[in-house]
């Protein structure tokens, strides 16, 4: 990385950081504590968030935080909000700064999770075939026995074992490698890709942001020999599925599927590690 480029990102975490206090001071829409202090226990933050009103303004990200169910649903109803990250200039301008002159997936190549309609829509109805209830429920027996293969490990082992690195953290790369009908034997750099994506839009820590853009760029790579392959092919995992759906004649083309690839393992893999994690600490406590 550049001389320039780390200056400029040392400026922006500083920015950030005045930024929230000023959120802080003038409209409580940050809590002031530490990200570790959030990870322990989000919720009094959230409580006095609440309490300070439904919709508080948020300089440090250059929009609003809108709390409660009903200001919530108003707002995804509303057509005025989306999703569309390329409409956040600063967001735009953190991400780019962030990611060192390469490409920002989230960007360059959205997948339906950062796109509006009628293109969300489109790409929704592309792909939803992937995600048929009957399909879903045929994955369970295999799941399992994958979670049955990570807890033998432990068995033999200590009576003391960290839970999210045995289960919560390969499980999902598992299972999302196995949907997406990759190679048994590439696993390992799979997750790893997957755990190095988590960073594609942390501002705050900037320096996350390009190694997540060169994961991305390494797994599209790898991607594009995969769905080549399975070009011509019949097959029930995702990819194949992918390749051959159609809606009135369209299909998704070569980056629509790696994006929406991509999005699967990035929102499977993170979400349910720590789903594991926290579902395990709150029966513990409970």
């Amino acid at each position: 990385m550049s001389l320039r480029s780390t200056l400029l990102q040392s400026i922006g975490k500083v920015v950030l950081k005045v930024l929230r206090i000023v959120d802080r001071f003038t409209n409580g829409s940050d809590s002031g504590r530490s990200p570790a202090q959030m990870r322990q226990d989000p919720y009094p933050a959230f409580r006095e968030a609440r309490e300070r009103g439904p919709v508080l303004r948020s300089y440090a990200n250059r929009g609003w935080v809108v709390l409660g169910f009903d200001a919530a649903q108003a707002v995804f109803k509303d057509p005025r909000f989306g999703s569309d990250l390329r409409r956040n200039k600063w967001l735009v301008n953190a991400l780019r700064l962030g990611a060192n002159g390469r490409p920002v997936p989230p960007l360059d190549n959205p997948s339906m999770l950062t796109l509006d309609a009628p293109d969300h829509t489109r790409l929704r109805k592309l792909t939803s075939r992937g995600f048929l209830n009957k399909y879903i429920q045929s994955l369970r027996p295999n799941i399992e026995a994958i979670v049955e293969r990570c807890l033998s490990d432990i068995e033999a082992g200590p009576e003391r074992f960290d839970l999210i690195d045995k289960v919560a953290n390969p499980l999902p790369a598992i299972v999302i490698a196995e949907m997406l009908g990759l190679p048994e034997a590439d696993r390992e750099q799979f997750q790893a890709w997957s755990n190095a994506l988590i960073g594609a839009t942390s501002i705050d820590q900037p320096e996350l942001i390009e190694p997540s853009v060169i994961a991305g760029e390494e797994l599209e790579a790898y991607l594009a020999d995969i769905i080549e392959t399975k070009r011509g092919q019949s097959g029930d995992d995702f990819i194949c599925q992918l390749i051959s759906a159609e809606e009135e004649g369209d299909r998704l083309s070569a980056n629509e599927l790696y994006a929406t690839c991509t999005l699967l393992l990035t929102a499977g893999h993170e979400t349910t590690t720590r789903l594991i994690g926290n579902g395990l600490y709150l029966l513990l406590q409970h």
